[in-house]
Order: structure tokens, then sequence, then C-alpha cells
């Protein structure tokens, strides 16, 4: 092979593997808009996160709103029955006894 045969086969080379980078990137960036999320639904998407996060929190107060009050219900139920029973006793102590 003469050096100008040379010359032309690795300019060919070249090109060819520039054609291929050019084909690859092509590719990569065809891929990566498929694996893309549209704005519209993206906002969508983050809006409803926000949304759930936001009635989850609501959802956390709520409950333990609910379980301080059950509790208070449960306590006054409580000493509304023992306090008469306290009472008496206080009063048994207090009261003499004759022999």
């Amino acid at each position: 092979m003469s050096e100008k045969e040379n010359q032309e086969e690795l300019e060919k080379q070249e090109q060819e593997n520039v054609e291929n980078k050019n084909k690859e990137k092509k590719e990569k960036k065809e891929s990566k808009s498929e694996d893309m999320v549209p704005k519209q639904d993206y906002d969508e998407l983050d809006d409803r996160y926000k949304r759930i996060l936001a009635e989850f929190e609501n959802f956390k107060k709520r409950n333990s709103k609910e379980r301080e009050g059950l509790y208070n219900s449960i306590l006054s139920d409580i000493v509304e029955v023992i306090l008469p029973v306290v009472d008496n006793l206080e009063n048994a102590v207090k009261a003499e006894t004759r022999r």
C-alpha cells in the first residue's frame, strides 16, 4: 500500500468513528428524552406528593389530638368512679370509734 492509500484509509476510519460517535450521542439523547418526565406531569406528581404529605401531617396531628382527648376522657371517668370511694375512706378515718 502506498502512503496515499494509507492516508485515505485512516481518513475513512476517522470518518466512521466520528459518525459512530454522533450516532451514539443521538441515541443517548433519544433515550434520555424518553426517560424524562414532561414538566406538566412532573408538576402534577409534585403537587400530588405535597398534598398527600400535608394530608398525612394533618392525620398525625388529628390522631394525636384524638388520643389525648380519649386519654383525658378515660382519666376523668376513672377519677369520677374512685373519688367517692376515697371520700368515704377519708370520712371513715376521721370518724371516732367507740369501744
